[in-house]
């Protein structure tokens, strides 16, 4: 079809392509807006189709309406990069923001395992399945007291620090982050290498935690699973009529208050 003929529509809300596009499965273009709200692996893209990502982005909706229901505990940073927890209801995130819009909630049990690297060598490892005691960690955010590094002994010459979690979340499987700022050489004994390896210890301890304290648990005993499902059914209910937008909002306000 010529320049002038008809433009391309996203096939995701029907909104213009415009140079800023995204492939999805069969090479499919979506619109700069719906590549936006998407969160998951880019490596996944390629196998979700057209229907995947309208499914992805009604979760990426429940995972607002979950995450504006957290509660921080704790929290474990390094530069820009943070973690917090809501130990009570067993869910974390992770972001590179100061104050994050919707950044995707994971439970506890989603991490398969994780690693931490110093100059490409694994100094530490743990996970489900394998997670051991690390550090205790105390009262509000933050607080975190203890924790061992374990595993190889640590290099005298830190130039690199990266942290590797494996999840088994359906739209994001690998969280890959530096640490230490590329490029810097702390060799051990001075403030910045100790700051370095302190770093180490706290997202270590704070990962044990988590992987100690994800126990399988029933949709009855969970809040963030049983929220989210009721909370799916009746927006299904909404999609077909049978209930109104204010009986949906209403309920969903419910169910997250619980």
């Amino acid at each position: 079809m010529g320049l002038l003929g008809k433009k391309e529509s996203c096939p995701i809300c029907g909104g213009k392509l415009n140079m800023f596009k995204t492939k999805i499965k069969g090479g499919i273009s979506i619109c700069e807006k719906c590549a936006f709200d998407i969160n998951m692996s880019k490596n996944m893209l390629q196998f979700h189709d057209v229907d995947a990502i309208k499914e992805h982005l009604k979760y990426r909706q429940e995972n607002r309406a979950i995450f504006e229901t957290f509660q921080p505990t704790q929290e474990v940073k390094s530069g820009n990069f943070f973690i917090r927890v809501d130990a009570y209801k067993k869910l974390w995130y992770h972001f590179v923001e100061k104050n994050p819009k919707n950044p995707p909630v994971y439970r506890f049990d989603e991490i398969a395992d994780y690693e931490i690297l110093e100059d490409g060598e694994s100094i530490a490892k743990g996970g489900l399945g394998r997670a051991v005691a690390g550090g205790i960690l105390f009262g509000g955010v933050g607080s975190i007291v203890g924790a061992a590094t374990g595993g190889k002994k640590s290099k005298s010459v830190i130039r690199e620090m990266k942290l590797r979690i494996s999840l088994t979340n359906k739209y994001n499987n690998q969280i890959l982050v530096d640490l230490v700022p590329p490029g810097i050489a702390a060799k051990q004994g001075l403030v910045l290498y100790n700051s370095y390896k302190k770093v180490e210890n706290e997202f270590k301890s704070l990962l044990d935690f988590m992987c100690n304290q994800a126990t399988p648990i029933s949709p009855e005993a969970s809040p963030y699973v049983s929220a989210a499902d009721e909370i799916k059914k009746y927006k299904e209910l909404l999609d077909m009529g049978a209930i109104s937008p204010e009986e949906y909002e209403a309920k969903k306000k419910q169910l997250l208050a619980q």
